[in-house]
């Protein structure tokens, strides 16, 4: 294990150029992917907020008295997926329409309260099968009169979170193979000035692993750099730029974690493809 150790601390010496190359190889790929971490967790801030506004309204008959108020709202709320149920009389309907200038003078106009009695459901998750099939159900209870729920902008909602989660899925794969590819190259570069070495470890016995292993320690020690840098400047990005726009939050600690942990997963896996041709018996240092 001492020489292993020794030998990180002398390559890292000895090719500092691409060490370099490959610490900013993952710490642009990083910054690029936590970029992109930043929108998409501000995005679900948004998506979130537009879920607490989306609401199935059930809106009651005329005449319907307490009792069959209670038992409505009992009905409702055993139905899966309901998270909350409010209920709101005509005249809480009414105040809350009037705040609305243009629409007071409408209600003025017609001398008297039009609104009905309703119920504002809200369930625990928002897609548009599930709001169509509760607002069904409530729709057929007795005491009904009407139930409206936002369709279009649920299904935007779904359709908004998907793309998301597409996009960031294929980002990630996109520039982690670049990563890999460059840091794989630079590597191989580096193994091929160190081709005489290979084959006299080679020739005294040593094992394809114990060849292997101080440049996968090197990768991994390159990808936790890289990581920490691309938090670094993804930091003093969001300080320049994004604290200017309003309600604008930073990554939790530990999804600046998590980009620490891939850029050690990309360096491992870069170093272990670029050393991978070397290793093979009878080619070391071709």
């Amino acid at each position: 294990m001492g020489y292993i150790i020794r030998e990180v601390k002398d390559n890292l010496k000895r090719y500092k150029f691409s060490n370099q190359v490959c610490i900013w190889s993952i710490t642009m790929t990083m910054l690029i992917i936590g970029i992109f971490l930043l929108f998409a967790v501000n995005l679900q801030i948004v998506i979130n907020d537009l879920r607490e506004r989306v609401e199935i309204v059930v809106f009651l008959k005329s005449g319907v008295d307490s009792r069959r108020v209670s038992q409505l709202k009992a009905k409702i709320n055993r139905i899966d997926n309901v998270k909350s149920v409010k209920y709101s009389s005509p005249e809480e309907a009414l105040i809350e329409f009037t705040m609305d200038s243009d629409l007071r003078k409408q209600i003025e106009f017609i001398g008297e309260n039009p609104l009905p009695a309703s119920f504002s459901v809200h369930l625990d998750l928002e897609y548009e099968e599930l709001m169509e099939r509760v607002a069904g159900k409530i729709e057929k209870y007795d005491s009904v009169d009407e139930v409206r729920y936002g369709k279009e902008e649920v299904n935007n909602i779904t359709k908004l979170v998907n793309t998301v989660k597409f996009s960031g899925l294929v980002l990630v794969i996109i520039v982690g193979i670049m990563t890999m590819t460059i840091i794989g190259y630079t590597i191989h570069l580096a193994v091929h000035l160190r081709g005489q070495e290979i084959r006299v470890m080679k020739l005294v016995g040593a094992t394809a692993w114990f060849i292997r292993l101080p440049f996968l320690i090197e990768g991994i020690l390159q990808g936790c750099v890289g990581g920490l840098l691309s938090a670094g400047l993804l930091y003093v990005v969001y300080r320049i730029i994004l604290t200017k726009l309003e309600g604008i939050v930073f990554l939790p600690l530990y999804y600046l974690a998590v980009m620490v942990i891939v850029g050690m997963v990309f360096g491992l896996a870069g170093n272990f493809i670029g050393i991978g041709s070397h290793i093979r018996e009878g080619r070391a240092g071709t």
